[in-house]
């Protein structure tokens, strides 16, 4: 079953990297391929690099950053030190075994360690697997609340700066009406809220000086 162990393990490693620098480049729009950072050049950024900068733009919490350790490790031990061709020898030199037991070999029944080791390696591989996806969709949610967001206060002050509406008028609530949907669509924040009373107050404002 665990079998040709480093060709699998360099070949998770290339499909994880891919994922990591794919979702840098939707986060970041920059096209991964074409990227100097993100790319295959020599410039490109090293694995554990891009999970950084990842976590700095606050997407990778603690725990899973310390996977994406474990992982780049275990790869690296396996793609270049030449004895390392199973975990148990692996694990000699990465110091990650009892946490990785631990936390993903729960209910593999006590026996071969490396049969214990491989399946709990795979069960992480898969949990960062599904956490990339939990970070793309994040991102496109993100991404969709800030043009929400710009919608608003766009439509705020372009609105207000050539219009004077009635109190009452149907424009009024016409306007009125469109902005309340797209609010109500928006996760609102202290800075969102901001925004939006700053580009009316400075509708408002244009349209007092347009008066006089």
């Amino acid at each position: 079953m665990y079998q040709n162990t480093r060709g699998e393990i360099l070949e998770k490693g290339v499909a994880i990297e891919a994922g990591v620098s794919g979702i840098l480049g939707y986060i970041l729009n920059i096209d991964p391929v074409k990227s100097r950072s993100l790319g295959h050049q020599n410039s490109a950024l090293s694995f554990n690099a891009k999970v950084n900068l990842l976590t700095d733009l606050k997407f990778v919490p603690k725990e899973i950053g310390r996977q994406f350790q474990i992982f780049s490790e275990v790869r690296n031990k396996f793609a270049h030190v030449q004895h390392v061709d199973g975990f148990v020898k692996c694990f000699e030199i990465v110091d990650h075994k009892k946490y990785l037991l631990d936390s993903f070999a729960k209910a593999v029944p006590e026996g071969d360690e490396e049969i214990r080791l491989a399946v709990a390696f795979d069960m992480m591989t898969m949990h960062l697997g599904l956490w990339m996806n939990l970070i793309l969709e994040r991102s496109k949610y993100l991404k969709i609340q800030e043009l929400k967001k710009t919608a608003v206060v766009e439509m705020a002050r372009t609105f207000l700066k050539k219009n004077a509406p009635k109190e009452g008028s149907e424009e009024d609530k016409i306007f009125l009406q469109q902005i309340d949907v797209l609010i109500n669509e928006i996760d609102q924040d202290a800075d969102f809220m901001a925004s939006v009373k700053e580009a009316v107050e400075a509708g408002e404002k244009a349209t007092v000086e347009e008066k006089h």
